[in-house]
């Protein structure tokens, strides 16, 4: 068993990624903070294996990731479709928006989300710790 999910080891790492977010992260977090967005708890700059996301629903097992411009990059496009199959394989679910569509159509963003919650069945993780994901322990493989 190993645990994937904010291990203690990846603490400052993640709070230095929440000290640096983007103007747009930092718009949508004031959605989702504090279960605004459909009663929904989220996590900001969560760690799951080797990777960082940008939010983490656990009770959907949803990720929610904002792209800037750095991400039409060729080479970066391939590193996320990799990422996120990486993620998509231990059951996690991903939405993804551009950092315009958060600055400039943050209604659609937060339709998109709440629709998301309002079609999809809750896919609690395997053995939840009682912080809703932090610690979880799954086993890869």
């Amino acid at each position: 068993m190993t645990i994937l999910f904010n291990r203690v080891e990846t603490k400052e790492r993640r709070r230095g990624l929440r000290r640096k977010s983007t103007v747009a992260e930092d718009r949508l977090w004031e959605f989702l903070k504090n279960r605004k967005l459909a009663g929904q708890k989220f996590r900001r700059q969560f760690a799951v294996d080797n990777f960082y996301v940008d939010f983490y629903c656990p009770k959907f097992r949803l990720i929610i990731e904002v792209d800037g411009s750095i991400h039409d990059v060729p080479e970066n496009k391939i590193y996320d479709r990799e990422r996120q199959k990486s993620l998509e394989s231990l059951g996690l679910v991903f939405l993804r928006f551009k950092n315009s569509d958060v600055k400039y159509r943050i209604e659609t963003v937060l339709k998109t989300i709440t629709n998301f919650f309002q079609t999809t069945p809750i896919r609690r993780p395997p053995n939840p710790s009682p912080s809703e994901g932090e610690g979880v322990v799954l086993s890869r493989g």
